[in-house]
């Protein structure tokens, strides 16, 4: 033990004892494979005699000073050190050598993954006598070219932050979009694990980032699975691009949090933050119907606290031993926000619709579908008689429809003037709990070792908004989450470090129905089908141009990951070098949708009521007319299973960071990713298809067709059947290995003089393969026939099943157990996504310590796996129009049982006749392994000063252009791919935040003697986050043609955010055949985009040496700016055109106490 406390020292053998220990780990390694990433900071430098030569053999120690343990190292004969492992936090660095004076340098401060450079030059004289250094280190970064930012600990506390996610705080960065509609990962709680996942970093795609927690692998299902509370995060960086082979498992950014540890003083944080409606604005929607705020309420608190383990007379563990533990909750009630919605009238729900309009006015006909007649002179072209007066008499009304309209409202306020959408709003409350906790043990075996290991629970349970405040719209949701992991670190010799970690996460979230128990009979269903339903639950109605209503069964999900590391460093000469394993074992489990429309999901649309059976318009038909019929556009009832996989992955990398001169290094790495068998349990898996399989029934339908052939067809190609996981020769595995995935990383840093930095690299990453299976034929589903020729009904709400309900048909495996119903199914030797990255940028130190850094930033993204639908209708046949939808005889009647709908029918529509392989839908799909590619050019710029002399900003600037070629224009009728801005483009993005400590009051530059004055007008301080942010661009209709009108208009509001003119409904073409000619995204066409203001207006009461109390007033959206959400841009809705919801939230303003020791 040194004089200091006990010192972590780089040499040495093992202990026996700790021989067996890594033993142990390494069995436990190699039975459950597992993943991590490094969140350590290093040292590195050379010291020098005063004439500049080298000083072999001297002893450096860093120090952290806040647990007195040391990290030693030794000059080499070129005078270079490196000292590793070094957990984030204040250090000093102390350097001695025989002949010369020791030279000491206070207060560097060592952040995640830092690697700072510090040179020393000693002075000649006795090691007794110091030269000592107060002052933070560099801050260029000279030794990689990887790209980053780190979140600071005061920033992470003192920022405002809506719900208290500290990972939110992540779109600070330059390169980091978030993806979702308000483009704004803030009102983030720490259980909203959507918001801070939907982010791309550098053009990668959306959610292809790592995030680890202390080095371990903390994602499930695709997000991120457990968050810590922001007072129990020391800090967490943002690695953009990593040059360093040590990172992967990911396209895009690593995002390496690392939480607090306790210290050899006892210190922690007591705190409470109180929201409720009366500090809040209304939202522009509510405001516009004069709908009131929803009442609200929240209270989110918690506590903190470390100290060194200490057992009187027992175990003093200072300097050597320590804890940190943390607890936070959070109770709330009602929803933040109303919502607005469209429920039937008083008049509509007696049949009258004579009321119904246009957003432009016109009045819309309700037409009478059992009134269909051809009109003279145009071949396959039909017309309806409307209702007289636009009534629907009452025999004609269903009576599951009336009882069904039982359970919706009534309209609570008036409405949009013209056409009455928007007719109520619900301000149905909820409850919400949340409960997180966590601790962290750290202990210093002594001289070689140290250890720690960190468990995070977090339970969160909520009745959701209940839209009618009734059984048919509850639901109650649950999350658990969990977190475990082990670190240990041992010096098997001077210059080479183990590094050992083991890690498991899990999240288990669902919800379940309000409704569950309800008797479905009661709404007037047949017995015959309530007694086969799987689930007693109130069935889905969706109803168009108004709101539905309905729950499915209980859904639920869970994700297990397995994961841990192991590592090597070894320091030669000018060279580090890193080389380890890590791997991972992922378990999910996934209803996939099983219990969706559980007991009955039925649609309703314009189709029935409107003039045309073919074509659509916007002045004829209503969906809730045809609901009031009891006429679906479609329905169908879910039975089945689930998933429940397990993927393993191994990965190996090589990294030399090889310094060769003082100015510059190169890191040259090489990573070896390998996605192992992904598996079901019960091998429920459609691994792949058989096109030229003939099945049993080819010949007898052949012959049927002759019968009543189609002109210019010789016969029908009865062809193809699913091949099944793990059966007649297949793999158990949906996914065919893949073993190319090699990402070579170069990086050069070059020092051009003490203020100058170039860094330059390219690097090859890799997203994972989705591991969700598709369970057709085990999880399956009974569609209903509401139509055989699109002109007259087929069944109706009455009886909507007569066949009974499909069971699982694929239990055997038996490969002719889907005829007749649609195969989705991947293709097996789908690619592992892969991102070249590359970039070149320069660093610049400021006077006065500021940070430039200035960068172009690109990617290439290659191998996508589009789908593309193998069975759709030949082009050729695309010109017969509304033909294609007339009736003709089936082929395959009593040879395909009628449960499977369409193909089961006496007839079926001739488009179904001409489909390449008629015996299957032609929505049968697949992906096309490997092809299509997406392009990222960026500049990104970050100004940084951290936090000294009372202040610190950091503003974060991008210009970007993301280009997709990664999908079918039209996939099935064309190999065209869509060449356009990708769904994630945002043009620019500007984040400035900063915090500023008034310099008034006792200690400040205009300093207070008085201690009454000081506690009013000494220790304010104010913080803020202002984001801006091009707009996100609008996804246009798949049947909608560009009519060559400009898309701008100069008078845009919310009921005109565009020309309407600019889009047409598609002529000439039965749908859903139109063919696309618009790309999906339009490079001029986008949502509003970002101007958001966050501020703090907070008071700080030193109320002894060791206590301080805060006051906090946090506003969000300080000045309720009005982010619009997306117009409607299907031309045949009421609300063509009109934007009818708010994207972001209104202002909010939050109330804190902490109380920090």
């Amino acid at each position: 033990m040194s004089a200091t406390g006990h010192t972590l020292h780089q040499s040495g053998r093992s202990p026996q004892r700790l021989k067996a220990a890594l033993a142990g780990l390494l069995i436990l390694f190699a039975a459950a494979p597992a993943f991590a990433q490094g969140y350590r900071a290093s040292i590195t430098g050379k010291v020098t005699d005063p004439s500049g030569a080298a000083v072999p053999g001297a002893t450096v120690r860093a120090t952290d000073t806040a647990t007195n343990i040391e990290t030693k190292a030794a000059t080499n004969p070129e005078g270079l050190y490196v000292i590793t492992f070094l957990l984030p936090g204040s250090y000093r660095l102390t350097v001695e050598a025989t002949g010369f004076k020791s030279s000491v340098r206070q207060g560097i401060s060592l952040q995640v993954n830092d690697r700072m450079t510090i040179d020393v030059s000693l002075q000649v004289g006795e090691v007794k006598d110091s030269v000592t250094v107060t002052g933070e280190g560099p801050l260029l970064t000279p030794e990689s070219a990887s790209m980053g930012q780190v979140i600071s600990n005061k920033t992470i506390v003192e920022l405002p932050l809506n719900g208290r996610n500290p990972l939110a705080l992540q779109q600070l960065v330059s390169g980091v979009i978030p993806t979702g509609q308000s483009g704004n990962v803030n009102l983030t709680r720490p259980w909203d694990t959507n918001g801070v996942s939907d982010v791309s970093v550098s053009g990668a795609p959306n959610r292809g980032n790592m995030v680890t927690l202390n080095g371990v692998y903390a994602k499930g299902g695709n997000q991120v699975s457990f968050t810590p509370s922001i007072d129990a995060v020391e800090e967490f960086k943002v690695q953009k691009n990593s040059y360093d082979a040590e990172y992967g498992h990911a396209a895009g950014g690593t995002i390496n949090v690392a939480t607090k540890s306790g210290t050899n003083e006892l210190h922690g944080a007591l705190y409470e933050f109180l929201r409720n409606e009366k500090f809040d604005a209304n939202s522009f929607f509510a405001n516009r119907t004069g709908a009131t705020k929803a009442k609200f309420h929240m209270n989110q608190f918690g506590a903190t606290a470390g100290a060194p383990v200490y057992l009187p007379k027992v175990y003093d563990g200072r300097n050597k031993s320590f804890w940190f533990f943390n607890w936070e909750s959070v109770r709330q009630n009602t929803p933040p926000s109303t919502t607005s919605t469209t429920v039937p009238t008083e008049a509509q729900r007696a049949g009258d619709f004579s009321s119904v309009r246009t957003g432009a006015g016109a009045p819309i006909l309700i037409y009478d579908p059992t009134t269909v007649a051809p009109v003279e002179g145009k071949p396959n072209t039909y017309i309806r008689t409307p209702f007289p007066n636009n009534k629907i008499p009452t025999d004609r009304q269903s009576s599951i429809a009336r009882n069904v309209l039982g359970y919706i409202p009534m309209p609570n306020r008036g409405g949009d003037p013209i056409s009455g959408a928007m007719n109520y709003v619900s301000t149905g409350g909820g409850v919400l709990n949340y409960d997180q906790y966590g601790t962290r043990i750290d202990h210093n075996f002594g001289e070689k070792s140290r250890i720690f290991g960190y468990v995070g629970i977090a339970n969160y349970g909520a009745d959701n908004l209940n839209l009618f405040n009734n059984l048919t719209t509850a639901s109650t949701s649950f999350q658990k989450t969990r977190l475990a992991s082990i670190d240990y670190v041992r010096n098997l010799q001077p210059d080479f470090i183990l590094n050992a970690r083991l890690g498991y996460s899990r999240k288990y979230e669902g919800t379940f129905a309000g409704s569950q128990g309800f008797n479905v009979a009661s709404l007037g269903f047949p017995q015959s089908l309530v007694t086969q339903l799987p689930f007693q639950v109130f069935p889905q109605f969706s109803i168009g141009d108004a709101t539905g209503l309905g729950s499915g069964g209980p859904s639920y999900n869970a994700s297990d990951g397995w994961n841990g590391y192991i590592g090597f460093t070894k320091v030669k000469s000018k060279h580090t070098m890193k080389f380890g394993m890590y791997a991972l074992v992922l378990r999910e489990y996934d209803d996939r949708g099983a219990s969706s429309g559980s007991s009955g999901s039925y649609s309703f649309g314009r189709n029935w009521t409107q003039s045309d059976p073919f074509t659509a318009n916007a002045t004829s038909g209503w969906g809730a007319a045809s609901f009031l019929l009891g006429l679906p556009a479609s329905g169908t009832v879910g039975v089945g299973g689930y998933q429940a996989t397990q993927t393993t992955y191994y990965e190996w990398y090589f990294q030399d960071d090889y310094k060769l001169s003082s100015r510059l290094t190169l890191n040259l790495g090489l990573r070896w990713e390998f996605q192992g068998p992904t598996t079901d349990r019960f091998d429920r898996v459609i691994r792949s298809y058989d096109f030229g399989y003939v099945p049993t029934i080819a010949s007898a339908a052949q012959a049927a067709y002759l019968k009543s052939p189609y002109p210019g067809l010789a016969n029908i190609d009865v062809k193809g059947a699913p091949l099944f996981a793990g059966v007649n020769g297949q793999s158990r595995s949906y996914l065919d290995p893949e073993y190319d995935s090699w990402g070579p990383r170069i990086g050069l840093a070059y020092k051009l003089n003490q203020r100058v930095v170039l860094r330059s690299g390219f690097g090859t990453f890799f997203n994972p393969r989705l591991t969700g299976v598709d369970l057709g034929g085990f999880n399956t589903s009974t569609p209903m026939v509401t139509t055989i020729d699109s002109l007259t009904p087929a069944s109706t709400l009455a009886n909507p099943f007569p066949s009974g309900l499909n069971l699982v048909p694929c239990a055997t495996r038996n490969p002719e157990c889907l005829l007749g119903t649609g195969i989705t199914f991947r293709n097996p030797k789908v690619k592992t996504p892969a991102v070249l990255n590359y970039s070149t940028g320069l660093q610049f130190e400021l006077p006065g310590r500021w940070l430039l850094d200035a960068a172009y930033v690109g990617s290439t993204t290659r191998r996508f796996n589009p789908n593309w639908a193998p069975n759709a209708l030949p082009a050729s046949y695309l010109s017969l129009g509304n033909a294609l939808l007339s009736a003709v005889a089936n082929p395959f009647y009593g040879l395909i049982p009628a449960s499977a709908g369409t193909l089961g029918s006496k007839t079926f529509p001739l488009y179904q006749l001409l489909a390449k392989n008629p015996n299957y839908p032609v929505t049968t799909n697949m992906a096309v392994a490997g092809v299509g590619h997406n392009t990222y050019h960026s500049a990104q710029f970050s100004l940084e000063r951290r936090f000294a002399n009372d202040f610190s900003i950091l503003s974060s600037y991008t210009w970007s252009k993301l280009m997709a070629h990664s999908n079918y224009m039209n996939p099935g009728f064309s190999d065209a791919f869509e060449n356009m801005v990708a769904d994630i483009d945002r043009t620019q993005r500007l984040v400035i935040n900063g915090i500023y400590n008034l310099p008034v009051g006792k200690g400040k530059r205009f300093a207070i003697n008085s201690t009454i004055l000081d506690h009013v007008i000494g220790g304010w301080q104010l913080s803020g986050v202002g984001a801006f942010q091009s707009g996100a661009p609008i996804k246009t209709n798949s049947n909608t043609v560009a009519t060559g009108q400009s898309i701008f208009t100069s008078d845009r509001n919310v009921d005109k955010w565009f020309n309407p003119g600019a889009f047409a409904v598609q002529q000439g073409i039965a749908q859903p055949f139109g063919q696309r000619t618009l790309t999906q995204y339009l490079s001029q066409f986008r949502n509003q985009g970002i101007a958001n203001y966050d501020i703090s207006v907070n008071k700080s009461f030193q109320l002894a040496e060791r206590f301080r109390l805060q006051f906090r007033s946090e506003f969000f959206n300080v000045f309720n700016r009005t982010q619009f959400a997306s117009p409607n841009v299907n031309v045949t809705s009421a609300t063509y055109g009109k934007v009818t919801s708010q994207a972001n939230i209104p202002r909010q303003i939050q109330f804190g106490l902490k109380l920090v020791y």
